[in-house]
């Protein structure tokens, strides 16, 4: 289907996509991750201190969710043994799909999501998604050159997503998302203007929320993905 996509800043290449997900599926993806245990505290990069004790520069809540591109030739199997899992399998392999064609990347060369919890009061200070902000290097720098952040609820109040050397900020509405460049088009190298945060929840507050990153190398398989995880 056709993407309403609004051009923010060309020059930075962010953009604001209008109903990226269907009400159905936004409200669909908000309800993975249910069973205990499979939200975890959000892990975090590049936020220690000098003597290595963490700031709690972020305090969501995430959860992997099936890495569909490995998972869809199994699907059958998956929808035999557990089909709710399947039912999350195969929404997070067509919004994968959408994202791909919309990024202008192969579908291997995305990370698997990661659905995003905020609580009231929750957070996430001022980063950077591309590693190369935190460990300067060459140009080409393989990691995250790309993030695209899909909303899955509406939030009236709070929880903006903010760009503060842009002077940006956009508040979550269900279904919408923002794309934008961690790297600068002349040089490649991780682009300082865009470290953004996500500010906190008043009382009373939920934000949903998935992360889609492209990778500069495609995967070739869960495992290789995690230990790219871990090694941010």
């Amino acid at each position: 289907r056709g993407l309403n996509v609004s051009v923010v800043d060309a020059d930075k290449q962010l953009f604001y996509i209008h109903a990226f997900l269907s009400a159905a599926e936004a409200e669909a993806m908000s309800s993975f991750c249910a069973e205990p245990g499979r939200f975890q505290r959000s892990p975090q990069t590049g936020v220690a201190d000098a003597s290595g004790a963490e700031n709690l520069a972020r305090t969501s809540s995430s959860c992997p969710l099936l890495f569909a591109i490995f998972y869809m030739p199994r699907f059958a199997d998956v929808q035999a043994k557990n089909p709710a899992l399947a039912k999350e399998l195969e929404l997070t392999w067509n919004v994968t799909v959408r994202a791909a064609g919309l990024l202008g990347v192969d579908p291997a060369n995305l990370e698997p999501f990661q659905l995003l919890r905020y609580s009231p009061g929750e957070y996430y200070k001022q980063h950077h998604d591309h590693r190369a902000y935190y460990e300067p290097g060459p140009a080409g720098y393989p990691d995250r050159p790309v993030t695209l952040l899909l909303f899955l609820n509406d939030v009236p109040v709070g929880g903006q997503l903010k760009f503060d050397r842009l002077g940006l900020e956009f508040s979550p509405r269900r279904g919408d998302a923002v794309a934008w460049s961690n790297v600068r088009q002349d040089t490649g190298k991780a682009d300082p203007d865009m470290v953004h945060e996500a500010m906190p929840l008043p009382e009373g507050a939920t934000k949903m929320a998935v992360n889609v990153w492209v990778r500069d190398e495609p995967f070739t398989s869960p495992q290789q993905a995690m230990q790219r995880q871990q090694s941010r």
